[in-house]
């Protein structure tokens, strides 16, 4: 793949296992244009509902191999593929942090421009964990926003590092709250109700702007047992007419159940499973939901205003008999709650409703579908993984072995993944879908790659897009860490068998005469009649050998695989571009 100076993004560190003097890291490119051209989306529509998706052609692999926190991101503009992490202040021999562009013709885009501002020394971190990509947010390149996770452990918990582009580089810079911010909930007269933590004893509100719309009093939910629980929300529900329903743990809710206490010198417990209402002029109450035999037992995790009637509760029931608890669905039709009966355990992974009422549950790795008159229906998918949905119910839906579309008569075709690009005979299983502003359909997959002349399989990722037409990028942590083009695995018909033994530093002499390797071969005249070569791959250089048959690369991937320590030699099937032969004596080792 030939590499452009236009957008992506290379951070520069150790790579893991690969010996000093056989495998290099390729030195960053120092000039960069902007970047342009990449994949544009189209313009946005006046309705808020994302754009049409179907199923026009195949899946194919659009970049593979070991490179780990392998993931697609999407700006307004552009799409960004990246992999590799951040390294932690302790961490040694890590990944890089490698970021590419889509081009409009699918073509990956890499810059290590783009890794200005995101070194360790850059930010603001003090724990040794690493950070990954965890969002890219705005328009390119004006508006882009950039935001690094990690997890820092048990006393730490978890962090992030956000960045904003300033045309050469990241720079540090809170990234703008988002209208869907869950600390601001839109309220009547295009006014946001704000969550206030200074009474944790029950909700509590403040109008943005002040005095644009009635603020909640919730103050009558509060019990006066200080010590005895805080409020915790689960959900909450603000409705265009004013009424207010706030899901959580309250005190008081069942006065006839004693519950748990906490000691009185700790921290003060919570309360039991509830849902308060209020509505301008009326005296906030707490809802006669539908019981369960014990009340502590329920869990309310979520709330869903799929009418101006409708409101359905979610949540789960503790059953002692079970390893997975029990699903609670409860509907509020305007005076009264009602229980309703499920064909789903547990959690509720996603929920919608359709304009006619059509609810949408996806629970237990599979689709559910509850019609207007109360009907449910079990969509026929097995395993579901993830879902795309669109207008209130779903769109893509994605198993471990084959992506699903629901067309607009409400069935299901199937599509399935193509083999690896790069794999011996392993099989693809998927675990993502997503899809990019523009309507593009993207899926994550996974493989663990095994040969018989590896001590141990390593695992593999992959990103393929529904309609790609390029051949497959690769990607390595021990090449070099950058996307690249590969040839495909060697097999019995491959008439140009070549081993691929190790990555050249671009700093090491033109001679050089690889002693590790050397070392290893010494005295295995069994491969007598391998040639000996230095190739180059898209401006890499790499120790190969060319093999006179498939059973004799086999040997020689083995001897290299167990004498040059963190080395992973492949065979391919190519012709390769050779720059220098080099003359080899097994008998000794040395180079005549």
């Amino acid at each position: 793949m030939k590499k452009s100076a236009i957008g992506a993004a290379v951070l520069l560190v150790a790579c893991k296992g690969s010996p000093a003097a056989e495998h290099a890291r390729a030195e960053p490119s120092t000039s960069a244009a902007p970047p342009a051209a990449v994949e544009a989306a189209a313009p946005a529509a006046a309705s808020a509902s994302p754009p049409a998706l179907s199923p026009t052609s195949g899946l194919a692999v659009v970049v593979e191999g070991r490179c780990p926190e392998l993931g697609v991101s999407f700006l307004d503009n552009a799409t960004m593929v990246h992999y590799g992490h951040v390294p932690g202040m302790d961490e040694r021999g890590a990944t890089r942090l490698v970021l590419a562009f889509v081009r409009e013709d699918g073509a990956l885009d890499e810059d290590p421009k783009l890794g200005r501002g995101l070194m360790h020394r850059d930010l603001d971190m003090t724990v040794a964990s690493p950070l990954d990509v965890g969002s890219m947010e705005g328009s390119w390149p004006d508006h882009a926003f950039l935001t690094l996770l990690g997890e820092g452990g048990e006393r730490v918990g978890s962090f992030s590092e956000a960045r904003r582009w300033t045309g050469d580089h990241w720079q540090e810079e809170a990234i703008p709250r988002s209208s869907d911010d869950p600390s601001r909930i839109s309220w009547m007269a295009g006014s946001r109700l704000v969550r206030a933590f200074d009474t944790p004893a029950y909700p509590s509100f403040t109008v943005d702007p002040p005095g644009a719309a009635p603020a909640p009093d919730l103050a009558a939910l509060h019990v006066k047992d200080p010590g005895a629980c805080i409020f915790n929300e689960t959900a909450v529900v603000a409705r265009s007419s004013g009424e207010l329903f706030v899901a959580g743990d309250y005190c008081g809710v069942f006065p006839s159940h004693e519950g748990p206490v906490g000691p009185a010198d700790f921290a003060p417990v919570h309360g039991e499973a509830g849902v308060a209402r209020w509505a301008p002029g009326s005296r906030a109450r707490i809802e006669a939901i539908p019981p369960v035999a014990h009340h502590a037992d329920l869990v309310l995790r979520t709330l869903l205003d799929a009418s101006p009637t409708a409101l359905y509760l979610f949540g789960t029931v503790r059953n002692p008999k079970s390893p997975e608890p029990d699903a609670y669905l409860a509907v509020y039709d305007g005076t009264a709650w009602s229980r309703v009966e499920t064909p789903y355990q547990g959690s509720v992974s996603h929920h919608d409703h359709e304009a006619d009422g059509t609810l949408w549950v996806y629970a237990s790795h599979a689709l559910f579908k509850r019609a207007p008159d109360g009907a449910w229906t079990k969509q026929p998918l097995v395993g579901v993984v993830s879902v795309l949905w669109a207008d209130g119910h779903p769109t893509w839906a994605l198993t471990a072995k084959t992506l699903a579309h629901r067309g607009g008569d409400g069935q299901w075709s199937h599509i399935d993944p193509p083999r690896p690009a790069f794999s011996s005979g392993a099989e693809l299983t998927l675990t993502r879908v997503s899809t990019s502003p523009k309507g593009d359909v993207w899926v994550n997959a996974a493989y663990e790659e095994k040969r018989p002349e590896w001590t141990a399989s390593e695992k593999r990722e992959a990103l393929l897009r529904l309609g790609a037409t390029r051949p497959a990028a690769h990607c390595d942590v021990a090449m070099g860490s950058s996307f690249s083009s590969w040839p495909p695995p060697a097999t019995a018909a491959c008439t140009d068998t070549v081993a691929i033994l190790a990555r050249v530093s671009k700093s090491a002499p033109k001679g050089y005469d690889f002693p590790q390797t050397r070392a290893a071969l010494r005295g295995h005249t069994e491969i007598e009649g391998t040639e000996f070569v230095e190739i180059e791959i898209d401006g890499k250089r790499l120790l190969a050998a060319k093999v006179r048959s498939l059973d004799v690369g086999n040997r020689l991937v083995e001897i290299v695989s167990h004498g040059v320590r963190g080395t992973r030699p492949e065979l391919v099937c190519t012709r390769p571009k050779v720059t220098r032969t080099i003359p080899l004596d097994l008998g000794t080792g040395a180079t005549r």
